[in-house]
Formats: structure tokens, C-alpha cells, sequence
């Protein structure tokens, strides 16, 4: 009405002297018609000529009507640009490794490595195999309801079993095997196979949930003294998948993707934990409990602390890697 301008066309972003042609004294004749109508605050005429945009001058009366006595920022606010990233990405393929090499470095007299019963004889195999590179393994039982019949233990292996998945189960659990049988200085999930773990409903396991975020549990009760033991050893924290031997990418089964998340915490922890061995290995299903525990003591003993996750399968050792151009990131 007083600017001569459709409503439509103004924006608050506009200057009034330079994007409207009013000049200060249009501005205080418009300034005076709006208090008369509007209960709005009185603003000095030289603090009206300091203000140059529609936005301003809101900004000034909203601020003089709360009480407040901030200055007036002059300058026209811009939006704060949005950073701009290009990430190169390509597809993950797998490429073979050769076979790992030998650490021959003893492990700490009197430690422990804690073993999760995947509900077959590889956590049997597997004790034996750690146990002939000077481990203490204690085999921690999950629930019979989790990992169906589990095969008995030789005598000679230590066992604590756990009644549930709870938090407070498992540290008690980790606390009893590092009081009875030496602090712990490994941890290692045998994720159980897929065939257990059939979800009810089509989708996904909630068993199988269950136990995953049993071993994230189990990552947060021992990240003290993984942690610790890195100053006196080479302490490790791994878990083994047997999805299909090719870190999921076989396509020639059908796999869990809940099993993927072990790959992800293992990868996590590796990052958060320097001083600690951290590895994910998935191993064929088809592959026996003896060859599943050879794998597994040859993956704990490799030097190469660079590699996060391998897979054992019809291809031989693998891992992913995707074919970025130079700088990529």
C-alpha cells in the first residue's frame, strides 16, 4: 500500500533504497503508518536509516519488542553454503590373499581366550587349535534354545555356560572366566550357521539379533582389559560368520544379513582399539569343524593387523576390495 508494490513481489532479502527506491524519508512515513496501526515499538530515525532491508527492520522490531538489546546485524544474512563432497565409489570385489603368515610371538603365560559355542564341534576344534599356541580357551555355552544341541566338551576344556543374553548374564559370565581361569586376553565368536537361526516370520532372525547384540555386549564388558592387555601382548577380539566362504558376496546360497553386522562392529573396533587384533572371517559352511579351527588359529596368529576381514571358501582366502581411480576416497 505505501511502497507501491504488489505483495507478492517483495522479499525480505531485498534492500529499500537500492532494490525499491525508498528512500529515508518514505521509510519513516512508512515506519509511522505501521505503529498507528500495530502496537509496535518506536524507533529513533537514526536507527531506522541504518536499517537497508525488509528483514532488518523485522528482525529490529521483533528484537525491540521482546526487550531485548542485542545489536542489529547490518550485514544481509546469507545462507551458509553447504559443503560439496565427491566420493569415488566402485563395487566391491573379491580378491584373493595369499595364505597368512606365522606371528612368533608367545602369548602372556596365564592368559585366557574366551570361545562362544556356535552349537557344533568347531568350538571344540577350535579350543584345541588356540590351545597348541599356549591360550588358556574357555568355551562360553549360549542358551540350547539359540544354538539347538550342543556337542560335549572334552574334559580338559573349561566351559561357563550362560542361561540369556543379557548384559548382566554376560558380565558375569566374563567375570567368573577371567577369576577361574586367567584374565582374558582373546575373544572369539563362532557365529552359529544360518540353518539354526531361521527367522519365523521370513524376514529376519530375532534369535539371531539376539546374538549379535550379545556380542557388541561382550565387546563393551572386555574393551578394558582388551585394551589393557595391549601393553603386555598381542590381545585379539574376533568373530567368524560361515555365510558362504566369500564374505556374502557367493550368491549361490542363501545368507543371513544380520550376520553382516559382525563385520561392521569388527571394522568399528579396530579403529577404536589400535593396540588390539581385530578380525571378521567368514568361512564356508561346507567346510569341516577341523578345517574351520586350522583357518581360525592361522587368521589369530597373522601379523598383518592392516586386514579386517577374510573369507575362506571356493576361491581360496579372500578378502573385498573396490577398484577406485587414484585419490579417491
Amino acid at each position: 500500500e505505501k511502497t507501491g508494490y504488489p505483495r507478492e513481489t517483495l522479499e525480505l532479502s531485498m534492500d529499500m533504497e537500492t532494490d525499491l527506491g525508498i528512500d529515508s524519508i518514505k521509510r519513516v512515513d512508512i515506519l509511522g503508518t505501521m505503529q498507528t496501526r500495530f502496537t509496535l515499538p518506536r524507533l529513533a530515525p537514526e536507527e531506522l536509516a541504518e536499517l537497508r532491508t525488509l528483514a532488518q527492520v523485522v528482525e529490529h522490531l521483533q528484537r525491540a519488542a521482546d526487550g531485548a538489546n542485542a545489536p542489529v546485524v547490518l550485514a544481509r544474512s546469507l545462507p551458509t553454503p553447504v559443503p560439496q563432497w565427491a566420493v569415488a565409489t566402485a563395487p566391491a570385489t573379491l580378491v584373493r590373499l595369499p595364505a597368512p603368515d606365522l606371528l612368533e610371538a608367545s602369548v602372556p603365560n596365564g592368559w585366557s581366550c574366551v570361545i562362544t559355542d556356535d552349537g557344533t564341534d568347531a568350538a571344540a576344534a577350535s579350543a584345541a587349535a588356540l590351545a597348541e599356541r599356549g591360550w588358556q580357551p574357555v568355551v562360553l555355552r549360549l542358551p540350547a534354545s539359540l544354538v539347538g544341541a550342543r556337542p560335549a566338551l572334552p574334559p580338559s576344556v573349561g566351559r561357563v555356560d550362560l542361561q540369556d543374553l543379557s548384559e548382566g548374564q554376560l558380565e558375569q559370565a566374563l567375570r567368573t572366566i577371567s577369576e577361574s581361569y586367567g584374565p582374558v586376553g582373546g575373544f572369539i565368536h563362532l557365529h552359529p550357521q544360518p540353518a539354526s537361526l531361521a527367522p519365523s516370520n521370513g524376514l529376519l532372525s530375532e534369535a539371531e539379533q539376539q546374538i549379535v547384540k550379545m556380542v557388541f555386549l561382550a565387546a563393551k564388558q572386555l574393551s578394558p582389559a582388551l585394551t589393557a592387555a595391549g601393553r603386555a601382548g598381542r590381545p585379539l577380539f574376533m568373530a567368524v560368520t560361515r555365510m558362504d566362504g566369500e564374505l556374502g558376496t557367493g550368491m549361490a546360497r542363501q545368507i543371513s544379513p544380520v550376520s553382516g553386522g559382525l563385520f561392521g562392529l569388527v571394522k568399528t573396533l579396530r579403529q577404536e582399539w589400535p593396540g588390539v587384533f581385530c578380525r571378521a572371517v567368514d568361512i564356508s559352511p561346507d567346510s569341516s569343524a577341523a578345517q574351520a579351527a586350522r583357518l581360525i588359529a592361522a587368521e589369530s596368529a597373522d601379523p598383518d593387523a592392516r586386514l579386517t576381514e577374510v573369507g575362506h571358501g571356493p576361491q581360496g582366502r579372500v578378502t573385498l576390495a573396490a577398484d577406485l581411480p587414484i585419490g579417491g576416497a
